[in-house]
């Protein structure tokens, strides 16, 4: 009577722990499969806030361009990311960090899942947003609505004129007085704000997901020893994968450089540390002369292949402890930071520098003249803020266009 008795405890504890392994393992799948789509909509987010601060800016930057300029294709840009921003005409590649109005004339060429038509507000009912955040990116786009009726108005005054000296100025010093200012500080605030928010509601859902993830696996070994090597090793994997992501946030993922987001909290850093330090920041903004025509004449893969080629130059005349950033499309950051007792010999340097770089690229791009624009300014003096520091680099490197194939440089 007692074997049939221990087998059939045998046969029960069999069974019994059958079926935890099996609840466990359910639960672990479900948990981990949770934790990717969390990661990657955090991911995603990231991505998102930085799409809605570039169309931001690049709306005031394309005003100003085509008051100072009067160029017809800086007012067609302006039309271009107002139609992105608003998903009427325009489409849009959410999955990609490349300037989505670069793909405009190109259409009929893009894959179906990318001809989306849809207001990025409308964005952050996809990403999951909380009515919070999408209160505060809400009324950023009001606020930018209400500048845009400004830029307009300053716009048609310069095409009413016919690009006169006198309409040119007016509308420059609207674009660029005090009340403007602000409230595109205000707008970039509320973005901010938004970004904060978003990264502290993704990051504590990472974090639960992982602890629910951990805990069910520590369970799931416990139970079956045998299993144990194989579950670390897919544990390790996943942990690497997902540190992989993590910091796939911080980097641009065709030049492998730092990216928007890496130089904010970077600027961040150097800035502060520069205040206490006594030490100047010198930042170049570069935009590359004539990108799109490179793209449109010689295609998408030799555009993402000069894109590559300059950010490894300039990496390759830089010291270790300086910083190479793609802020976006054909445009790069350089900072230096050095005792403010040698800020004019950092801005030797860094033309040195930058003169090089461009004297390499043409030997390495040989079918290619690979020019740019660069417009350099140094914190904290004459920026005394990170957001002047950007803009007075942005207002240099405008005032330093010239010809295609030419490196230019201004101070501000």
């Amino acid at each position: 009577m007692k074997k049939p008795k221990i087998a059939f405890w045998l046969a029960g504890v069999a069974a019994i722990s059958f079926a935890v392994i099996l609840l466990v393992l359910s639960f672990y799948i479900v948990t981990w499969f949770n934790k990717k789509l969390i990661y990657e909509k955090r991911f995603a987010s990231v991505l998102f806030i930085e799409e809605v601060r570039q169309t931001s800016e690049d709306l005031s930057r394309a005003a100003i361009a085509y008051a100072a300029t009067g160029n017809s294709r800086f007012k067609e840009k302006y039309r271009n990311i107002l139609d992105i921003r608003d998903g009427i005409t325009s489409p849009r590649n959410f999955d990609n960090e490349e300037l989505y109005w670069h793909w405009a004339p190109f259409v009929n060429t893009l894959r179906d899942d990318l001809k989306t038509h849809r207001p990025l507000i409308e964005m952050t009912k996809q990403l999951g947003f909380s009515p919070e955040e999408s209160a505060k990116l809400e009324l950023a786009s009001n606020l930018t609505r209400d500048m845009m009726r400004i830029e307009r108005a300053a716009m048609e005054e310069v095409e009413r004129s016919g690009g006169s000296k006198e309409s040119s100025l007016q509308a420059l010093y609207v674009l660029t007085d005090e009340s403007y200012l602000a409230a595109k500080a205000d707008i970039l605030n509320l973005i901010d704000e938004t970004q904060t928010m978003v990264n502290k509601r993704t990051r504590l859902a990472v974090e639960k997901t992982l602890r629910q993830t951990e805990g069910f696996f520590f369970l799931l070994l416990s139970a079956v020893v045998a299993f144990a090597a194989s579950a670390s090793a897919l544990f390790w994997l996943e942990k690497r994968r997902f540190t992989k992501l993590e910091k796939s946030s911080y980097h641009d993922p065709l030049t492998k450089l730092a990216n928007r987001a890496y130089l904010d909290l970077y600027l961040k850093l150097v800035t502060s540390k520069a205040k206490t330090d006594g030490e100047v920041v010198v930042l170049a903004f570069l935009d590359l002369n004539g990108f799109k025509g490179i793209n449109d004449i010689f295609g998408h893969a030799q555009g993402d292949f000069v894109l590559k080629s300059v950010a490894k130059s300039l990496l390759a005349h830089i010291r270790e402890k300086d910083l190479v950033a793609r802020y976006g499309g054909d445009e790069f950051v350089v900072i230096f930071v050095a005792p403010a007792a040698h800020r004019e010999q950092t801005l030797t340097r860094m033309k040195k520098a930058l003169h090089s770089a461009f004297k390499q690229l043409a030997t390495d791009i040989e079918k290619i003249k690979v020019g740019a624009a660069v417009g350099i300014s140094v914190y904290p003096r004459p920026a005394t803020s990170i957001t002047m520091l950007l803009r007075t680099a942005d207002q240099a490197m405008y005032g330093a266009k010239g010809p295609d194939n030419l490196l230019t440089v201004r101070e501000y």
